[in-house]
This record gives structure tokens, C-alpha cells and sequence, in this order.
């Protein structure tokens, strides 16, 4: 009887970007993408992370929709695949130069978001048209925010517009502000205690950049992080309370960078009077190495007891 049961199908095995699923839901969560991409007998092409759809330009990434669907009632991904690939093509289907061309209409839709760098597994520099550069693992994208997507901002735009382009890129983190306020949550950790910024925004995490505003007055050094786009960490420095703090927020961001949605660095960053310095953190399996630079150790052999 056994050599006539039929062969079961292995189910497809989970690669690096969707690790948080199990082998059934990776299979699941593939099978609700080919059914929305196939409407209407489009072809198409899932790759390593992204899927392309014959006729169009590009690639679309899966990593942020896989990081949605993990924390989604599977009852649900349909819907979930299916708005989120109609919001895709209703920004391809955008005018971006005709918009691009008035200053005046687009100034109060321009924003900055952080992204991951290709040391985090995103994209690199030249990649993304107009980027710079933050911080080792993060890049800074000026992008057009809409309401039901954003667009990166053509390079040729900002070149047009009658402001020097720093000038429009302040102008784009200030409208940060515009957005909900972020609740705050403070979380205590191994004798310290650090800030928990976190909301629905897509520019959460962009709040960093302004990150003076967010700290006590006063404030020389802290410690920050942003594990993913909803999502901004911080401690300001005053004892070696920071010590447990920086525990705790290593646990916190590990963790929220591998589930995002909108995943962007893993690593811990020192402010320090408004200038950024990268303080390595190694992820190996469950073991998470802090690895300061000398100058921050210096800070901590000058700071007294909580």
C-alpha cells in the first residue's frame, strides 16, 4: 500500500530574507503571491526577494511584504498582497515628471526616509537616484510621499527646483514633523532604561535625523538605533546606567530589525553633539557581541555610577 500513496510535495525551502517564516507559511505566503500576480495571466519571475512581472520595469521587492504577512492573520494575506501590489502600480502609473516640475505643489510631500544599505542586506548607494548616506548600514532616500505610497525623487527634479539641493533636503526631514506624533514607551533594561519610539509611520525611524529634538535638553551623547521604519530607539548618556541600556536596546533591536516591516540597520550608533559614529554590534545565532570604538570606552570610563 505505501508504494501507491502518492508523493508528498516538500514544502519550499525558507531562504535568508523570509527567515521568520516556517517552510509552511514561506510556501503559503509564495502561493498568495502567484495568485495575485497571475490575474489577468500576467507572467512573471520570483527571484531571490523580489518578483518581476514581464512588461514592466525593474524589480518589486518581497522582503517588506513577507515582514507584514508575519505579523498578519493568514486569513488575510490576500488582501494584504493585493493592496500592496496595487499601491506599487499606482506609483508606477504616476506623472513624476509632471509633478516634479512645480516646486510650490510638491514641497509639502517631500520627505526622507532611512533605508538599509547593501551591508544590510538593501540597496547601495547608486541605486536609489538622489540618496546619501547617514551612517554604515543606513542610507537617506528624499522621496514623494503619497497617500497610498512613496516614489524616490528623481535627481533631475531637485536639480530643477529653485533651491540648493541641501536646502531641499532640510526641507524634507523638517516635514517629518507633519506626521503623528510617535508614542513613546520607556523600556527599563539591566539597570538603565531607554526610549521607545514606535508608530505606523513610515518616518519614524527618519526621526534620528533630527535626533536633538527627541533628547532631554542638554544632551552631548546618546545612544540610538533604528531596527526598522516604525521604529526608533535612544538613550541619552549621563552615568553608566547606559551600560544596561545598551543591553537591552541590542536584545530590542536585533529582534525588530529580522521582523520589521521596512528593516534597516541592526547596529547601535553614538551621538555625539550632533555628529553619528557607528558602534559595531556582531549578531551570531542567539550571541550578540557589543564592540565599541576606543573613543566611546574613553566616554564610559568618565561617567560615575547610576
Amino acid at each position: 500500500m505505501g508504494f501507491l500513496r502518492r508523493k508528498r510535495e516538500e514544502p519550499a525551502a525558507v531562504p535568508e530574507w523570509a527567515s521568520f517564516f516556517s517552510a509552511d507559511e514561506y510556501a503559503a505566503f509564495l502561493d498568495v503571491v502567484k495568485a495575485e500576480l497571475g490575474k489577468g495571466g500576467a507572467q512573471y519571475t520570483i527571484g531571490d526577494g523580489f518578483v518581476r512581472v514581464a512588461g514592466t520595469d525593474g524589480e518589486l521587492g518581497l522582503s517588506n511584504l513577507a515582514q507584514l504577512a508575519h505579523v498578519t492573520e493568514r486569513s488575510a494575506w490576500p488582501e494584504l498582497v493585493s493592496s500592496h501590489f496595487a499601491n506599487l502600480r499606482a506609483s508606477a502609473g504616476r506623472d513624476l515628471d509632471s509633478l516634479g516640475g512645480d516646486f510650490d505643489a510638491v514641497r509639502s510631500v517631500l520627505r526622507v526616509r532611512l533605508l538599509a544599505d547593501e551591508s544590510m542586506g538593501g540597496m547601495s548607494l547608486g541605486d536609489i537616484g538622489g540618496s546619501r548616506s547617514f551612517a554604515p548600514g543606513i542610507l537617506m532616500a528624499l522621496v514623494y510621499d503619497f497617500p497610498d505610497s512613496t516614489a524616490s525623487v528623481p535627481p533631475n527634479h531637485v536639480e530643477g527646483w529653485p533651491l540648493e539641493a541641501d536646502a531641499v533636503w532640510e526641507i524634507a526631514i523638517d516635514n517629518v514633523r507633519l506626521e503623528p506624533q510617535p508614542r513613546r514607551q520607556e523600556v527599563p533594561a539591566q539597570g538603565g532604561m531607554f526610549t521607545m519610539t514606535i508608530d505606523d509611520s513610515f518616518y519614524v525611524a527618519t526621526r534620528a535625523l533630527r535626533l536633538a529634538d527627541e533628547l532631554p535638553p542638554g544632551t552631548v551623547d546618546a545612544v540610538f538605533a533604528v531596527p526598522n521604519r516604525h521604529m526608533l530607539l535612544w538613550h541619552a548618556i549621563q552615568d553608566l546606567s547606559v551600560v544596561g541600556a545598551t543591553q537591552g536596546m541590542m536584545q530590542v533591536t536585533s529582534k525588530a530589525f529580522l521582523d520589521g516591516p521596512g528593516s534597516i540597520s541592526n547596529q547601535l550608533y553614538w551621538w555625539h553633539d550632533g555628529t553619528v559614529v557607528h558602534l559595531p554590534v556582531n549578531t551570531d545565532g542567539n550571541r550578540i557581541a557589543f564592540m565599541p570604538p576606543d573613543d566611546f570606552v574613553a566616554l564610559l570610563n568618565t561617567l560615575a555610577a547610576p
